[in-house]
């Protein structure tokens, strides 16, 4: 299909025709659009010598297909030219179809040099679903924008709508009175009364309400609940959490010693993820809390903690029962068996895998691996974050000719006594990108070496829930925080080298609660720990509790 610019009369054909000759050189646009079955060219239209990219609501595609009443989409414009033109968003006639624009946003036409966002709403008065087309008219900027012809069969974006005309009587969320809408909130439109039975509906995503029919007599009352993140629902029902500067994590969680939910006020001992040299606040539950159980991917959870960039940190608790997650004090293990870390005590080389090195693994990482696909939790995938966890043998520290202890052993434990240390004081920092286990492609700078976004929690996360290291005279027994199970189960941290028995022992809680290193042929739970996409949306009824807990939503 050729566009041409139109003569006035028969009597310029031929100067007409001369002028289209020398259109390459003048820049004139007069070529076609070219639709390529290639996904990557799908949505790239060429004009000319004039090239663009075209999104819809974030998808490279050029059209769209819309149910019957209004529809809000965001079309992005991207020039690939070099140079400035000029634009005009069209899109394919149909006498059922109108799609006017948001003048609030970028225009529909004008200058283009890089990108431009347009949201517009489609009208389909038609009883069925339409697909509708849009494409880019464009000329060069040594003409004007009035010399990009439309080609025939299209129409110009050029109508405007404004949301704001909507005559909205009164304004509920969660049965509150309000004046407007936060644009950053999520909501669902729960119900609504219009003056003359009009039809509502609600756009989450791009915050547009529409009703059809509207007249200037339409009034109406809507009636909104916020839909919450689990991290944002994690906030609210605690109050935004307490400062932890008060805690002594030299000693168990108490009523005293912290029983809630807090967040970091040393944000040097977490990950610096944006770069400006101060690590992000990180919220963890600590205690004897009952309000932290999730329901997601089949299984129940405990919330253990946010990660620095807004994702959740989950610990497996086991199966969701008659109506119920199960309590502290409830045993819970992968198939409720008990595993080895790594079950060849002997051999060396096999102990010194923590828990993936690159040339091996251990036991537990292989048992947890095969749980994740097992379980059907790689069906939930799009939901699980990839994020570290942290086998941290960073800053080995020799007692003696043959004992080399890790990082988590000299921040929690006096290495003299191998009692709990006075100023024991975890962390939510990998100090080595070697020790930080991910799968490839994140945005931590881990080591990409993890198959599977699973591991274990490192028992400075059982430290900031209310773990203390072994004592002799019991102050190290809690049966009261969160994570206690009964049972013995371990953590991903290393905690000293053997050379002389070519032994590893790593740290792991023990029926009492308290945290103890141990030989790692010795038989323990494996818990799996995962975490959530900090976008992860849960059910508003929940509250967290066995009885009640959040609830993922798909």
């Amino acid at each position: 299909m050729k566009y041409y610019f139109k003569s006035k009369s028969k009597k310029y054909l031929l100067a007409t025709i001369l002028l289209l000759s020398l259109c390459p050189l003048l820049g004139l646009t007069y070529s076609s659009f070219i639709f390529s079955s290639d996904n990557y060219r799908a949505s790239e239209m060429y004009i000319g010598s004039l090239m663009y990219g075209i999104k819809i609501n974030d998808e490279s595609v050029s059209k769209i297909t819309v149910e019957p009443g209004e529809t809000e989409v965001n079309i992005e414009i991207t020039s690939l030219n070099t140079v400035s033109s000029f634009y005009k968003l069209i899109y394919k006639e149909n006498s059922n179809i109108l799609v006017e624009y948001n003048e609030d946003n970028d225009l529909p036409s004008g200058n283009i040099s890089n990108k431009r966002n347009i949201t517009i709403k489609i009208t389909n008065s038609s009883s069925s679903n339409i697909e509708v087309e849009f494409d880019i008219a464009s000329g060069y900027i040594t003409n004007t924008i009035e010399q990009v012809i439309i080609p025939q069969g299209y129409t110009e974006v050029t109508g405007i709508y404004i949301v704001n005309d909507i005559n909205i009587v009164a304004l509920y969320v969660d049965n509150e009175k309000v004046d407007t809408l936060d644009s950053s909130t999520n909501y669902e439109l729960e119900s609504y009364t219009c003056t003359n039975n009009e039809v509502v509906t609600w756009n989450n995503d791009t915050k547009a309400i529409t009703i059809k029919p509207i007249t200037e007599a339409t009034g109406c009352t809507l009636y909104f609940n916020r839909k919450y993140t689990l991290y944002e629902k994690i906030l609210a029902d605690n109050n935004n959490g307490m400062s932890d500067a008060n805690i002594d994590f030299s000693q168990i969680s108490s009523n005293t010693n912290g029983k809630g939910l807090y967040y970091t006020s040393d944000l040097s001992l977490t990950e610096d993820l944006n770069g400006d040299g101060t690590g992000e606040r990180v919220y963890y539950y600590r205690g004897a809390v009952t309000n932290n159980n999730v329901r997601f991917g089949g299984f129940c959870w405990r919330i253990v903690r946010t990660n620095e960039d807004g994702s959740v940190r989950l610990r497996y608790n086991g199966e969701y029962s008659n109506g119920t997650c199960p309590v502290t004090g409830t045993e819970v293990k992968i198939n409720n068996t008990d595993y080895y870390f790594n079950e060849d005590y002997d051999d060396q080389k096999y102990n010194e895998y923590i828990w993936e090195d690159g040339t091996g693994e251990s036991l537990a990482k292989t048992t947890i691996d095969e749980w994740y696909t097992s379980s059907g939790l790689e069906d939930y995938e799009d939901q699980i974050a990839n994020v570290p966890y942290c086998a941290d043998k960073s800053n080995p520290t020799t007692k003696s000719y043959d004992e080399t202890f890790y990082g988590a052993a000299n921040r929690l434990v006096d290495i003299t006594t191998q009692t709990a240390k006075s100023d024991a004081q975890p962390t939510y920092k990998c100090a080595d990108i070697e020790d930080k286990h991910t799968v490839s492609g994140d945005s931590w700078g881990g080591n990409g070496k993890l198959s599977k976004p699973i591991g274990l929690l490192t028992v400075d996360e059982v430290a900031y829930a209310g773990g203390r290291f072994y004592q002799g005279d019991g102050s190290s027994n809690n049966s009261t925080y969160y994570l206690y199970t009964s049972a013995y189960f371990w953590t991903i941290s290393p905690f000293v080298w053997y050379s002389d028995l070519g032994e590893v022992r790593s740290f792991y809680v023990v029926s009492t609660g308290s945290l103890i290193d141990g030989c790692m042929d010795v038989a323990g739970g494996l818990l799996p720990a995962v975490s959530l996409k900090a976008e992860t949306m849960v059910n508003a009824e929940g509250n967290g509790t066995y009885t009640n807990p959040y609830v993922v939503e798909s």
